[in-house]
C-alpha cells in the first residue's frame, strides 16, 4: 500500500482552522506526520476483520470495585500545605482569563 500525502494547502488550511500559526517548517513537519498517520489509519480501514469477535475493551479483565463508604477526607491544612502559593485555606493559581 503507498502512503498518502497531504498538501500543503491541507496541513495550512487545518491550521487556518485550528487558529494555530505555523512556520514553514512546522507545516512540512505536520504534513509528513499528518500523511503518515493517514496512511496508517487507511492500513487499518483495510484489515480483513470478519472474524474477529467485537469488543468494547483490549481487556476482558473486570476492575476491582470497593464498597462507597464515607471516609475522612485530608486535612485542609495538609492539603494546602504542599501548595506552592496559598491564602488561608484556598490555593492560590495564576490568573489565565484578563
Amino acid at each position: 500500500m503507498s502512503e498518502m500525502e497531504l498538501a500543503r494547502e491541507d496541513v495550512e488550511r487545518a491550521a487556518r482552522l485550528a487558529a494555530i500559526a505555523l512556520d514553514e517548517e512546522e507545516v512540512e513537519r505536520f504534513r509528513r506526520d499528518l500523511s503518515s498517520m493517514v496512511t496508517y489509519f487507511d492500513r487499518l480501514l483495510s484489515l480483513d476483520l470478519d472474524d474477529v469477535p467485537p469488543m468494547a475493551h483490549a481487556s476482558a479483565g473486570i476492575a476491582p470495585t470497593r464498597s462507597d463508604e464515607v471516609q475522612p477526607g485530608l486535612p485542609v491544612e495538609k492539603a494546602v500545605a504542599n501548595a506552592p502559593q496559598s491564602d488561608g485555606p484556598f490555593f492560590v493559581v495564576p490568573r489565565i482569563i484578563e
